[in-house]
């Protein structure tokens, strides 16, 4: 409560904890604004391996989510949780707010990818508190996961049936082509020998012409003579 912050803040040697707790105590008394205004400047000089990373990280995340400011809570959220995991710590405050971030954007399979091991973590160094918040927004989750599973399933089921069909389809033109490629060919083939018949009759035709025009010729000789 804002007298015990107070007190706090006097008692603190901290000045990294002190400008902290002045930041949370500007949030509940005025505006996200001034708290960010107070705690980022300390946040930016902090070495990126120190433990009041995480602290002063999931602060600032705080703050820009009572903003409505999604993106920048994400970042500093996320700046949480990585420093979490980097010191060791299993309790994972910062990443289910990642995960319900990501939840609240579409991002199901990250969601509960991270929500998962936030649960896993809390469960194996018994954060009983967690463990018991954490449970209340995974159902959710677990149930949009599955159904944006089903519909995955069922929209790669639709692109294998277009696929085999489409494939099918394929088959079929090329069968159909090469029938039609068959028939022209057996087609020149018979227009090709019919041809050739024809130039045998033309030549035999030619021939019979010939003997015809010779036997008249010998006729009018015949008839010349008598």
């Amino acid at each position: 409560v804002p007298a015990y912050r107070k007190r706090i803040m006097e008692l603190e040697p901290d000045p990294v904890w002190r400008a902290q707790e002045e930041a949370i105590l500007q949030a509940e008394l005025s505006t996200p604004e001034q708290a960010i205004a107070i705690l980022l400047p300390i946040f930016q000089a902090l070495p990126p391996e120190s433990d009041q990373v995480r602290f002063l990280a999931n602060s600032l995340g705080s703050f820009y989510a009572r903003l409505n400011q999604t993106d920048s809570a994400l970042h500093y959220y996320a700046i949480s949780a990585i420093s979490d995991i980097h010191h060791g710590v299993m309790e994972h405050a910062s990443l289910r707010e990642v995960a319900l971030i990501l939840f609240r954007q579409g991002d199901t399979k990250r969601a509960y990818r991270y929500m998962q091991c936030c649960i896993e973590d809390a469960e194996y160094c018994k954060a009983r508190l967690r463990t018991i918040e954490m449970a209340g927004d995974m159902p959710v989750i677990l149930e949009t996961y599955k159904r944006t599973i089903r519909e995955q399933q069922e929209h790669l089921r639709v692109v294998n049936i277009l696929l085999v069909s489409g494939i099918v389809l394929l088959l079929l033109v090329v069968f159909i082509v090469v029938f039609v490629i068959v028939k022209l060919h057996r087609a020149n083939e018979q227009v090709t020998l019919a041809s050739e018949q024809l130039l045998e009759v033309n030549d035999q035709l030619r021939q019979r012409q010939t003997e015809l025009e010779d036997s008249n010729q010998s006729l009018r000789d015949s008839n010349r003579i008598r």
